[in-house]
């Protein structure tokens, strides 16, 4: 029987190598990216919970609600430190529409609306919930309602989807050059 054949550059791992090779990470997502190897060999023999109990656990990502990210904002004082500091509750704020509705406390921010907001009635609002009942059962993510600027008016308004508040009789596909959902 032959020989297997081992790549000189090529670390054979035992479980000593892999447990001094798992005390240089702090974290297993760094263990798993950076010591492929050493983290598939501990992986394999069942061995992972044991060498890295000495690794900082990460947090899984947090669901964002319109409480929460106003909380978070309320700690900072500027735009740009808010931003700095807590992007993921930045970004978040802002994919949904309210960053300028949580940061109006903030020194040079003019969050405050000169305009009235263009409110969705409370038709839609209750065919959106039964719509987001039938997605949530076939395992679809729901539908949000999102602060938009019309393309048309340049107004803000409450959406579901929609480009346009309704200004105009102009068809959203007949917008060209704009994102249409």
């Amino acid at each position: 029987m032959k020989e297997k054949y081992i790549p000189k550059n090529k670390k054979m791992w035992t479980e000593e190598t892999v447990r001094e090779e798992a005390l240089k990470y702090s974290s297993r997502r760094d263990f798993r990216q950076l010591a492929v190897g050493a983290y598939a060999f501990a992986s394999r023999e069942n061995m992972l919970d044991e060498i890295c109990t000495h690794m900082i656990k990460v947090v899984a990502s947090q669901k964002w609600d319109e409480d929460s990210l106003r909380t978070v904002a309320q700690e900072y004082t500027t735009l740009s430190e808010f931003r700095k500091h807590d992007s993921n509750a930045y970004n978040a704020a802002r994919k949904k529409g309210i960053l300028e509705y949580i940061c109006s406390h903030m020194e040079g921010h003019e969050g405050a609306r000169k305009k009235p907001l263009k409110k969705l009635c409370k038709m839609t609002k209750r065919d959106l919930e039964k719509a987001n009942e039938g997605r949530v059962k076939i395992g679809l993510k729901p539908l949000e309602i999102k602060i938009r600027t019309c393309l048309v008016c340049k107004k803000d308004f409450e959406s579901i989807g929609d480009r346009t508040c309704g200004c105009t009789r102009v068809s959203t596909a007949r917008l060209t050059g704009f994102d249409v959902i």
